[in-house]
């Protein structure tokens, strides 16, 4: 099987890994343009600016399955066709969390015919599915990490003396980390000292490098911001890769859609307890004053919590997904 990645925005390098995972891990092979150069560093195979016309059709052509990441309407090269493909749409929040202008693209893109299935990062996602579109072509598929890749592996060098807390948002607002901060600053204020660290818009290398010299993260808790109609209620990017480190994570689920089917991913690889931290804007700064007093409970929690994630969302084991989903498209 031949996939073609089509990644007009891929900020939290989900299409990447996913790229990666099934060129390492399976018997397919996979491609991937991207619009631009990734503006947090992954590595990118071709941009489109830099392709002649007769090479992206000649990827095109040799493609059984299109994966774009949407944003809004998916462009199609001069010359190319859809005939005979399977077009995935894979949706990471951003665009149908976003304004609404956006969310109607998406919507149109949707009821096109264009895709045959869309994908979905995180389970939350499936609460605010867009009304007027076919809900069944919805699935949710968890955001992969690299499991060969030794940056998201615990540092054997970590300084345990004095712990740190960090949020490392890419929308601060959503994200709440406001909320974030003024628990930290409460703690600190009673007396409890320990390093707080809240970073943004830097490359991947650097955040990876930060964030394995942590000892808890937060992810975040749910709030809308000015430019998105619904809250971020699910575990992201950041939460993914600081569980791979070891790292605790503290989070507010969606208790309709995000927390039950990670309750349900938890009981299918046979542990008892979901590793993350649980909490909201009441119930923060009790929490993480619990862990900072707490070293061996904060250990215990973030090995937990790699083992959860390595069986969940290791890429062998998505990239393997995906294209199972792939295969029961292509026979329909």
């Amino acid at each position: 099987m031949h996939v073609l990645f089509l990644a007009a925005h891929d900020f939290a390098g989900v299409i990447s890994v996913l790229y990666n995972g099934i060129n390492k891990y399976t018997e397919h092979k996979a491609h991937m343009v991207r619009w631009n150069d990734h503006p947090y560093g992954y590595k990118t195979e071709y941009r489109i600016q830099d392709l002649s016309l007769k090479k992206m059709q000649e990827l095109w052509e040799w493609a059984d399955v299109l994966h774009y990441n949407i944003f809004s309407r998916p462009a199609i090269p001069e010359g190319c066709s859809l005939k005979g493909k399977r077009v995935i749409g894979h949706c990471h929040g951003f665009n149908i969390r976003y304004k609404q202008d956006f969310r109607e693209d998406v919507k149109r893109s949707l009821n096109s015919g264009l895709f045959s299935k869309v994908l979905l990062s995180t389970p939350d996602l499936l609460k605010f599915r867009i009304p007027g579109t076919d809900f069944d072509k919805y699935e949710y598929l968890p955001n992969a990490y690299p499991i060969d890749d030794e940056r998201y592996s615990p540092v054997k060098n970590k300084r345990w003396d004095i712990l740190r807390v960090a949020n490392f948002p890419y929308n601060a607002q959503m994200k709440n980390t406001a909320a974030f901060l003024k628990a930290c600053a409460s703690l600190y204020k009673s007396g409890l000292r320990f390093d707080t660290l809240v970073l943004t818009a830097i490359s991947h290398d650097s955040c990876l490098r930060l964030k394995s010299q942590c000892h808890m993260v937060f992810d975040s808790i749910a709030k809308k911001s000015d430019d998105h109609h619904f809250e971020a209620i699910s575990l992201g990017v950041n939460g993914v890769e600081s569980l791979t480190m070891g790292i605790p994570v503290m989070v507010k689920l969606d208790e309709e859609y995000a927390l039950p089917r990670y309750l349900e991913m938890t009981r299918e690889i046979g542990m008892k307890e979901l590793p993350l931290v649980l909490v909201d804007e009441d119930t923060l700064e009790g929490i993480l004053r619990y862990y900072l007093t707490n070293k061996e409970k904060l250990k215990e929690r973030g090995e937990e919590g790699r083992i959860w994630v390595r069986k969940t969302h290791g890429n062998d084991i998505i990239a393997k997904r995906v294209i199972k989903i792939y295969e029961e498209l292509l026979v329909q």
